[in-house]
């Protein structure tokens, strides 16, 4: 290496950063997510994208609108898109610029522009303009007798660099045919055709017959000869100094970039198509390169075959998860930097190690908290919100028996710094999503619903808080048929609904699914029963999950 040669490093903070929490997001998820994503920026990222993997429920849609804080938005996959390639930004050339314009451009790409997108005056894609184009164009143009294509009278004239030009005819393009006097004889001439002067007398026939046409007089000789029909004829006359070869050679230039470009069946990609897909239609194609163009039609650059070699994976991390189940699709083709956590390890993998912090407290929040004080970085009322309501909503307002002293000192920190009562906030912030109409409960039981698969198991378990299960007990039969529907349309093959009480300060759990001695191991219900109040049971995974564990493996052994 040259010592003025620098080494280029590897900077995550100049990529695009994609913070996500886990499907069906609770208020943790989602709130911790956006506070993060906060810290980042303030660390210096600059392309921070805070995201979710699905809808709002009613707690944390609460949260957000009483702070007027926007949602993260919806990331459907996290698989590799034409947006992620480093393709090449070769510029574009509108429909009204000549072939002469384009070749130039090209030039100045090398072999990068193998091809330059044609766009309409509004910047959207209507062609390709390539080598072979202008080529074929320029040849045609020598081999016929008369070649009929769009031409710019602007262009020509710049082309050409005339000494003069009388320009009585005021029409702003032509698309007639181009002849050298002697082919024009015996020929129709309108308006629109261009007449090369190159025998005075063929000219002047030519002159004498018709009235209105555009006539370019190389250097010939005796040119003055044509001044007299100036004020007769409504014709358009160029002189300039180039000969006959050059003067045929410029006008073949000046032929219009729309009349040679490619504008049928144009192979082309938008930023968010899926390199999945866009493989095997390189592959086939004939072509090398290809127009890349955004969700409205503009052009923002060309993707070689040469690109989907190497690509950029998009970097990631994980908040309020680590399992592949309940993460974003297509994470395998994704780099996770970062994993921030308060679950037990289970399913994703990856290729370089992370940073990965998993800690045994109750919210994913209450980490995010230690990482701004770890490196110094104010909290202001934005992320304490944020943060409080996290923490606030996955302890069941600091009483659940996931939550520590570090919980505790973090949310009592926080309070203080967007000025919220805990007790008092908590409770609005818990009591915001008890309200459930008949037609929302295969929302709510998808609102904080978490997949594991367990052994030969299929199994979902979902949380909810309500105020008093015993409000609720006259639907039972209508719930569970309510986690059927949403079991089978997600193909498990068991559900747990764990009601938490704050009332009662317990869990009503509902079973449903494929066995019933699932239940019976798991939560000692006797043989058909399908439902049990647990007192101070308040953890999914804590007290649920354990039993749910426990009965599996229980049932493998017998």
């Amino acid at each position: 290496m040259n010592k003025e040669e620098k080494k280029t490093v590897w900077d995550p903070k100049e990529k695009d950063l994609f913070i996500f929490g886990h499907k069906n997001p609770d208020t943790d998820s989602i709130c911790s997510t956006l506070a993060y994503a906060r810290l980042k920026e303030k660390m210096g990222y600059k392309h921070v994208h805070a995201c979710r993997l699905g809808d709002l429920n009613k707690e944390t849609t609460y949260v957000l609108n009483r702070f007027n804080i926007e949602p993260p938005y919806y990331l459907e996959t996290i698989k590799p898109q034409v947006r992620d390639i480093k393709f090449y930004d070769t510029g574009t050339i509108g429909s009204r610029c000549d072939i002469k314009t384009a070749r130039i451009k090209m030039k100045e790409g090398g072999t990068r522009r193998r091809i330059i997108p044609v766009t309409s005056d509004k910047g959207k894609l209507i062609g390709v303009v390539s080598n072979s184009n202008i080529m074929n164009s320029i040849e045609n143009f020598y081999e016929s007798e008369s070649f009929n294509n769009e031409i710019y009278i602007s262009n020509l004239i710049n082309n050409l660099n005339p000494y003069e030009v009388f320009k009585k005819n005021e029409i702003e393009k032509v698309n007639g045919k181009i002849y050298v006097d002697s082919s024009a004889m015996k020929k129709v001439i309108n308006k629109h055709d261009i007449i090369i002067a190159t025998n005075e007398n063929l000219t002047r026939a030519i002159l004498e017959e018709y009235d209105e046409f555009i006539l370019v007089v190389p250097n010939i000789g005796n040119v003055d000869f044509v001044d007299k029909y100036k004020e007769k004829k409504n014709v358009m006359i160029i002189k300039t100094e180039l000969g006959l070869l050059n003067t045929l050679y410029m006008i073949a230039q000046s032929i219009s970039v729309f009349s040679v470009m490619s504008n049928e069946e144009i192979e082309y990609f938008q930023t968010d198509d899926y390199l999945e897909d866009v493989l095997p239609e390189v592959t086939d194609s004939k072509f090398t390169h290809f127009p890349i163009v955004d969700e409205e039609n503009m052009v923002i650059g060309v993707l070689s075959r040469r690109h989907l070699i190497n690509y950029q994976k998009k970097n990631v991390v994980l908040i309020d998860h680590n399992e592949k189940a309940q993460t974003v699709n297509g994470i395998s083709e994704a780099n996770i930097l970062e994993i921030i956590d308060h679950h037990k390890i289970d399913g994703v993998t990856t290729n370089y190690p992370p940073l990965f912090r998993v800690e045994p407290v109750g919210c994913s929040s209450t980490i995010i908290y230690k990482l701004f004080r770890e490196n110094n970085i104010a909290i202001d009322d934005y992320e304490a919100v944020l943060m409080l309501s996290s923490i606030l909503s996955d302890t069941l307002c600091l009483k659940s028996p996931t939550c520590t002293k570090e919980d505790v000192k973090a949310a009592t920190d926080l309070s203080k710094i967007c000025n919220l009562k805990i007790d008092e906030y908590g409770k609005e912030l818990i009591s915001s999503s008890f309200n459930i109409k008949d037609n929302e409960w295969v929302d709510v039981i998808r609102s904080d619903l978490k997949r594991f698969k367990i052994s030969d198991y299929d199994i979902e378990i979902s949380n909810l808080n309500i105020s008093d299960y015993n409000t609720l007990l006259y639907k039972k039969d209508f719930i569970k048929e309510k986690m059927l529907d949403v079991m089978n349309y997600d193909r498990a093959d068991t559900i747990i609904l764990m009601l938490t009480d704050i009332t009662y300060q317990g869990a009503w759990i509902i079973c449903a699914g494929r066995d019933e001695k699932l239940f019976n191991v798991a939560f000692g219900i006797p043989y058909g029963q399908d439902n049990i109040f647990m007192p101070d049971v308040l953890s999914r995974k804590k007290q649920v999950l354990p039993k749910v564990l426990n009965a599996v493996d229980i049932i493998s052994k017998s």
